[in-house]
């Protein structure tokens, strides 16, 4: 009898413990499969959200060339001469603004002068938010035009600038008023220019251009 007892025990150990690892694997499989779900969701999610290469075309129409008339000196120095050029376009106004001077600085044509040597570019441009854009020169400015400065040269060297950068072509949508010259980040002293005052700020002045 209780040989008989044990062994009906023992069968009901055995079949709660085949039932208990049933179970337990029925719940790992479960979780498994939770698990390859949500990684499954994750990666899509990923996919979807991540950044798109766009196509070489868009990157092309995002970046591209405008055509700007400048306004570079005469070789008499005499009047200031408008001739078109292309200009790699920004989105930012004191991006293009520099790169217009840039490129003024590479005109390579006999006939015309641009106001900044190939050696100069300028220390900063900025815009303030009344409207005024700030051209801060390095000091070699001085050094290259002191000695041989005249009225007329420096009137033509700042409007060649002026009218450059504050033209609607340029300007577009944004809101520049006038033009403000520095060197090193202070009002010019008495060195360059010596005979018209950097102290004041400079609107467009199309009275210096060429007659044809």
């Amino acid at each position: 009898m209780n040989e008989l007892k044990r062994k009906t025990i023992r069968r009901l150990f055995f079949t709660i413990w085949s039932a208990i690892t049933i179970i337990a694997i029925l719940i790992i499989v479960f979780m498994v499969y939770e698990l390859i779900q949500e990684n499954s969701a994750l990666v899509k999610t990923i996919i979807d959200t991540s950044p798109q290469k766009l196509p070489d075309d868009s990157i092309k129409q995002a970046s591209h060339n405008k055509s700007i008339t400048v306004y570079v000196l005469s070789k008499d120095g005499l009047c200031l001469h408008p001739l078109e050029i292309q200009v790699e376009w920004k989105t930012a106004y004191q991006e293009n603004c520099k790169q217009i001077l840039n490129a003024m600085k590479n005109i390579k044509v006999e006939a015309y002068v641009p106001p900044l040597p190939e050696d100069i570019s300028p220390r900063g441009i900025f815009l303030t938010p009344e409207g005024e854009l700030i051209i801060d020169l390095p000091s070699l400015i001085i050094t290259k035009y002191e000695k041989n400065t005249t009225a007329l040269f420096e009137s033509l060297f700042t409007y060649s600038i002026v009218n450059s950068l504050l033209q609607k072509e340029v300007i577009t949508d944004t809101v520049v008023k006038e033009v403000r010259f520095l060197i090193e980040g202070s009002v010019p002293m008495v060195e360059f220019p010596k005979h018209i005052s950097w102290s004041q700020s400079f609107t467009p002045d199309y009275s210096l251009i060429c007659s044809e």
